[in-house]
């Protein structure tokens, strides 16, 4: 028995031998190998371009330029759209009033007078002045245009394919979808749509030629936030499988920088012109009281350059004043008691006015060197965007200028966060007073973006 087993164990164990043998006289080839892999990333891309963009027409008194029935070929000029996109989730178009280059803006304005022509649908009977926007998809290609294109899925947004007023804000005209279950690649090639314009000129209309703008935007994908005008940070707080009340799933909230006049108002002592240079010293018996004001202003940013001599006083104000002071105002002594004064200072007041105020009590000549007086910059800054301001980064913090901020339905100040990918990194914040921190700290870099915002709830503690 044991023997058996002894000459089954030898023949497995020459079996394998034999095995191994033939292996090795089959296996010539060495066994290393190099794979080589090529990687190619292809980023979303969209562009948008525009033909024709300058329109010129004449029209008489008591005419339209926009016919019913005639589409754009009776409107004033037409401009080409075209959209190239390989976002496979399509892309949007909004357009907003322009003149000036000032958003918001709507009317056409007068290059030679101040005479201005609002927008509007004409419509029969119409006694004032009015112009509209329109917009037309094109279906077929061009012939002799070297681009293939199929706009199936282009919408132009209800009420502009007609025409329509322009609008004031930032406002949807067009979105294209992607066809379900394929991809965009018609985009890619260029999706075409045409925008006209159509005026009405009243008989008492006066003689000029009236300039105004509309600006277009693409944002990709089609259900992105729409653009942010300067000086903006857009938010949208999305609930995130939660609600907030009414159940909303987003909401968005625009964040704003005070605004400051961008051309400042100028206060300054009668012997200095008005762009800053003396022409003659002032006074000996000087008593300039300059007063300015900037209705709805929160505050005044006022720097002043100046060189006075000893015993003259110059002095900056603001709240009520009447010569002989109040209990609201406030002032700062910018030279008194001290002798030969010169420099440029900065103040900053609450409110909307102030006044520049030099007396020389002494009768005295001022001395030479240190007699130019006083020439005052002084700018308005605004809670809200006004016509010729920009946003400052000098002023905080910034504010809610449109939408207001909300926690979902269930936040709990324990669990609850906002997060946010922005740049490329990761932050989270726990409400809107640590968010508006950070907006303000990176004002400079993030002012013109929108940014989504997604509550998370961390674990349990």
């Amino acid at each position: 028995m044991n023997k058996v087993i002894q000459n089954t164990t030898l023949s497995l164990l020459g079996t394998t031998i034999l095995a191994g043998l033939l292996l090795s006289s089959t296996h010539v080839f060495s066994d290393t190998e190099v794979i080589d892999e090529v990687r190619l990333i292809v980023p979303v891309a969209c562009t948008m371009s525009g033909t024709g963009t300058t329109h010129t027409a004449t029209l008489n008194p008591g005419t339209y330029s926009g016919a019913s029935g005639n589409e754009y070929e009776n409107g004033i000029g037409k401009t080409t759209l075209t959209a190239i996109c390989n976002d496979d989730n399509g892309f949007s178009i909004y357009a907003i009033g322009f003149t000036g280059n000032e958003y918001g803006v709507t009317n056409l304005v007068g290059e030679n007078t101040s005479g201005t022509i609002s927008t509007k649908a004409y419509q029969s009977g119409d006694t004032t002045s009015n112009w509209s926007m329109k917009l037309t998809k094109v279906d077929n290609p061009v012939s002799g245009d070297p681009v293939t294109y199929n706009p199936g899925n282009l919408t132009i947004s209800t009420g502009y394919n007609t025409w329509h007023a322009v609008p004031a804000d930032y406002t949807k005209v067009a979105e294209y979808h992607a066809s379900t279950g394929s991809s965009t690649t018609d985009t890619t090639l260029g999706v075409k749509l045409e925008t006209t314009y159509a005026a009405y000129i009243a008989s008492n209309q006066a003689a000029d030629t009236y300039v105004g703008q509309v600006k277009y935007t693409m944002v990709h994908p089609y259900d992105a936030a729409e653009p942010v005008l300067p000086g903006r940070i857009g938010v949208t707080y999305h609930a995130n499988g939660h609600t907030f009340a009414g159940d909303e799933t987003t909401n968005r909230v625009i964040y704003a920088k005070p605004w400051i006049a961008v051309t400042p108002l100028i206060a300054k002592s009668t012997n200095v012109a008005d762009d800053g240079t003396k022409t003659t010293a002032y006074a000996s018996d000087a008593n300039d009281l300059v007063p300015i004001t900037a209705a709805g202003a929160i505050k005044m940013k006022v720097v002043v350059n100046y060189s006075v001599s000893t015993g003259t006083g110059l002095f900056v104000i603001s709240g009520i004043w009447n010569g002989e002071g109040s209990s609201s105002m406030k002032y700062e002594a910018i030279s008194e008691g001290r002798q030969n004064a010169s420099g440029t200072e900065t103040y900053i007041f609450d409110g909307d006015s102030i006044t520049m105020f030099m007396m020389n009590p002494t009768g005295d000549a001022p001395t030479t060197d240190y007699d130019y007086g006083f020439f005052a910059q002084v700018y308005p800054v605004y809670a809200t965007e006004q016509p010729g301001t920009e946003p400052s980064a000098e002023f905080a913090p910034l504010f809610a200028e449109e939408g207001t901020y909300a926690q979902t339905t269930l936040w709990d100040k324990n669990y609850y966060r906002w997060y946010a990918i922005i740049n490329g990194n990761y932050y989270n914040f726990s409400d809107e007073a640590a968010l508006v921190t950070f907006l303000d700290n990176n004002f400079a870099t993030l002012v013109g973006t929108n940014i989504d915002l997604y509550c998370y709830t961390l674990p349990p503690r």
